[in-house]
């Protein structure tokens, strides 16, 4: 038997961060991000968010990096626990959210993701019992709007990993095999626009297919990467589902996939 996971509530599209105006039950918020995304100006954007609620919400502020994260796991776990947080939610990429969903699982306190980068969409994966999936995610698009290109770019390339190798998994299956292949086909289409020349609403659809591609990842138990995606497909693995994804986005072949791959690799180094 199969099971197909997904957090509760997924609201995307610029300013849906407005949602947190509305979340039920919020008075009392952890808020789990890092020096850089304070410096980038998001916290103050949820922040002033919160701020619009009809009920005052106390707030606190944990930022933390990549080191120690066992460390930063118990710290904040402790902290959640001081400060009788209602409310995790996290601001931040791929290594605060993994810090926060185990926080959240330890606590077993209500979570909220905002991620801030379109990568592996980490706010969709389910790792161990440890860690709880978050109960909201908010895609936003004006999270990732300025980022640098190279970002965009080196971000794409996991969300791509995922997307086809989604796709190419033996788990694949007939409620992750469309998100895959939506997934592909946006990334193939809109990475190096969204790269290049900063277009919101391109880079919004690069958001939105990276956590589209994490949901797939998610329920196909992939956990590769680009390299190993785009070797298998050098390699003439799969050949029979490589052609299904060239003929979904619209490609000659597979070697015109692995081109198009190679020439957004090489514009990320």
């Amino acid at each position: 038997m199969k099971q197909f996971t997904l957090p509760k509530k997924i609201y995307f599209e610029k300013n849906s961060v407005s949602y947190l105006i509305k979340m039920e039950n919020v008075e009392r918020v952890l808020l789990l991000t890092s020096p850089e995304t304070v410096e980038a100006g998001f916290v103050d954007i949820v922040r002033s968010t919160l701020q619009k609620r009809k009920n005052f919400v106390s707030i606190e502020v944990s930022a933390f990096g990549k080191e120690n994260a066992s460390e930063t796991i118990q710290s904040n776990i402790d902290l959640a626990t001081q400060f009788k947080a209602d409310t995790i939610i996290t601001v931040g990429n791929t290594p605060v959210i993994k810090v926060a969903k185990e926080v959240a699982g330890a606590t077993g306190i209500k979570h909220a993701v905002v991620p801030t980068s379109s990568s592996l969409g980490q706010e969709m994966i389910f790792e161990s019992t440890k860690t709880l999936l978050p109960e909201i995610v908010i895609v936003d698009g004006q999270f990732i709007a300025n980022q640098s290109s190279k970002r965009v770019l080196t971000s794409g390339l996991k969300a791509l990993g995922n997307a086809i190798g989604s796709y190419l998994s033996e788990e694949s299956n007939d409620y992750s095999e469309g998100l895959s292949l939506q997934a592909t086909k946006t990334l193939v289409n809109t990475l190096e626009l969204a790269s290049a020349t900063g277009d919101y609403d391109a880079r919004e659809n690069v958001h939105n297919a990276a956590a589209v591609a994490g949901i797939a990842a998610n329920n196909t138990a992939f956990t590769g990467g680009f390299e190993s995606v785009l070797n298998s497909l050098q390699t003439g693995e799969n050949e029979e589902k490589a052609e299904d994804i060239v003929n979904y986005i619209g490609l000659e072949n597979v070697e015109a996939l692995v081109g198009k791959l190679t020439a957004l690799k090489a514009l990320a180094s």
